[in-house]
């Protein structure tokens, strides 16, 4: 495939800004019934909604007469946002399509479309100009960085196969979005539990146990007391959503709080204040910004639990029964910190003994949980491949 360099000018007319000076109350002043209405965009990262109109005869705080541009342009955020882009049909239902920017934003007009297609222009330029852009205190490119950038584009041909590989990136992109927050919605319905209503209620710390937080723990405290051997080590969790495992520490360190080979529900305590993970088998610490619970040992028996198979099914099933409760009770907090005492003494939940029921519930919750990975996984894979560059 051959690339062709080019100058801006070789491609474009000059880059159009927008109008200085254009308040909120020039805006509102300029709203009539005579006046047609166009929608206003400026410093945007996208300029696809139409929230603003003014006047075609708006003028602004210095009196001048704002700028009336029609479509077949890209416009292109200059602040803000700077460097987003969205092109703009001629038309839209049948008329030419106007609007009015301010000066956060410009226009970019091609000449010869036989050169270049300006959705490929967008696609392509987006994220360079968006990296050109300079801050200080809010991202800039100016009207002179882009006029001077060298523009190294393929042929016509090659621009038109390049957009249609991008519309199918973009629609599996939406679909797996689409797909994800359905599940999502899914998973954070609260659990109905009409089959358990019967039951008795029991205090929550009846039932778990939690593992005190280290402030040893942080980077230099795991540091210092690094395994030993790989045969004998603790985990060392943290409060991130993104990755829990914060590193390994030596399994017979003294003086730190920790639980061996158990199950465990891991508890965020700020920022995703209420978060619950579930784990498998292990060795566990945390530091300042989780819990860990586990069953305790005399309510085992009680609840029907006499495999280890079981054990990890309830302990997935009260997994999903607390995360709704949990993230209501921290939000409720007044720094939306985890209020572990006050749900320890307080919470009563139903005391229900091991069942196919159960055991049904956590399976539709870890079906759940595999799609959304799986769901997840794919669309990372989509997002590198949209970013790549493929000319």
């Amino acid at each position: 495939m051959k690339i062709y360099s080019h100058k801006y000018h070789d491609l474009f007319h000059p880059l159009e800004k927008g109008i200085f000076g254009l308040t909120e109350h020039y805006i509102y002043n300029s709203l009539n019934d005579k006046d047609e209405l166009v929608p206003l965009w400026g410093g945007n990262a996208s300029h696809d909604e139409e929230e603003i109109f003014l006047g075609v005869n708006a003028k602004n705080k210095f009196g001048e007469d704002v700028k009336i541009f029609e479509g077949d342009c890209i416009i292109i955020s200059l602040d803000g946002s700077a460097g987003s882009m969205t092109y703009k049909p001629k038309k839209k239902n049948n008329k030419i399509f106007k609007f009015c920017l301010n000066h956060h934003a410009g226009i970019i007009r091609i000449k010869n479309n036989d050169k270049i297609n300006p959705n490929y222009f967008k696609y392509k330029f987006e994220n360079i100009f968006r990296n050109m852009a300079v801050s200080d205190g809010s991202k800039t490119i100016t009207k002179e960085m882009i006029e001077n950038f060298i523009f190294e584009i393929p042929d016509l041909k090659d621009q038109n196969k390049y957009l249609l590989e991008m519309k199918k990136i973009e629609q599996l992109s939406k679909d797996l979005n689409s797909k994800i927050e359905r599940l999502e919605n899914l998973k954070s319905k609260k659990v109905e539990l009409d089959n358990f209503r019967n039951h008795s209620l029991i205090n929550l710390n009846k039932v778990l146990d939690y593992c005190s937080r280290n402030d040893a723990l942080s980077e230099e405290g795991i540091y210092n007391n690094l395994p030993r051997d790989n045969k004998n080590t603790i985990n060392v969790l943290s409060g991130s959503i993104d990755d829990i495992f914060y590193g390994k520490i030596d399994g017979d360190i003294q003086n730190i709080h920790h639980v061996k080979k158990k199950y465990v529900l891991h508890v965020i305590t700020r920022g995703k204040a209420g978060k619950i993970s579930f784990l498998e088998k292990g060795n566990y610490a945390t530091n300042t910004n989780a819990f860990i619970f586990y069953l305790k040992d005399n309510v085992i028996k009680d609840l029907d639990l006499d495999t280890e198979d079981k054990i990890k099914v309830y302990l997935k099933f009260l997994k999903i029964y607390l995360q709704n409760i949990f993230f209501e009770a921290c939000s409720k907090s007044d720094v939306s910190v985890f209020p572990l005492t006050e749900l320890m003494k307080g919470l009563l939940i139903p005391k229900i003994k091991f069942s196919e029921d159960i055991k049904k519930i956590t399976d539709i919750y870890d079906n759940l949980e595999n799609l959304l990975t799986e769901c997840k996984d794919k669309l990372d894979k989509i997002n590198l491949i949209y970013k790549k560059d493929f000319i």
